[in-house]
């Protein structure tokens, strides 16, 4: 984000795509000013894709970069990000730890996306997070969902019939901290 942008300018710019929860604009503790990084929240999926798909890339007045407007990532999800990347660093998908509550889904077909892990999920729960990943041994397609509340991770894999929408043997089940 440009340094000038705050709070308002955020909000404004967010919601010409949907309806924004809350935003908010990450400053700097020592100096105050803007670390040119904004978190902004919708109250629903459908409008959180939609600015991606609309924002994502676009070059703001008075800024010289684009835009990067993406889904925010948790702290396992970051660090997994980061060390996949460092020679010799890479971790094994088991080894991410999710938080309780998480959906943690294998063998996805190539098609699926995170909107489709959205779409999917969506109906049974508060989703917090969905990631889709690329297991870094074997190029295959893995997903994680969390859920606010760790309750409708348990309803997801008692009611949905993974294969319906996937189409293949996906597999999916509850991973916990401890795991």
């Amino acid at each position: 984000l440009p340094p000038t942008f705050g709070v308002p300018e955020l909000t404004a710019l967010f919601s010409g795509v949907g309806r924004v929860s809350s935003a908010v604009v990450l400053t700097d503790a020592s100096t105050g000013g803007s670390r040119g990084v904004g978190l902004v929240r919708y109250f629903t999926v459908e409008d959180a894709t939609l600015a991606i798909s609309q924002l994502h890339g676009i070059l703001l007045s008075g800024h010289n970069r684009p835009l990067e407007v993406k889904y925010a990532e948790n702290s396992d999800e970051k660090s997994y990000r980061k060390n996949s990347k460092k020679p010799g660093k890479s971790k094994q998908p088991e080894q991410v730890k999710p938080a309780t509550g998480t959906v943690y889904i294998t063998h996805l077909p190539e098609q699926v996306t995170q909107l489709t892990l959205y779409e999917f999920f969506g109906p049974v729960g508060a989703v917090d997070f969905v990631k889709v990943l690329q297991h870094p041994g074997t190029g295959g397609k893995y997903g994680m969902v969390q859920f606010k509340r760790p309750t409708d991770a348990n309803v997801a894999l008692a009611k949905l019939d993974v294969q319906a929408i996937f189409g293949r043997a996906a597999q999916f089940s509850l991973q916990n901290p401890s795991s």
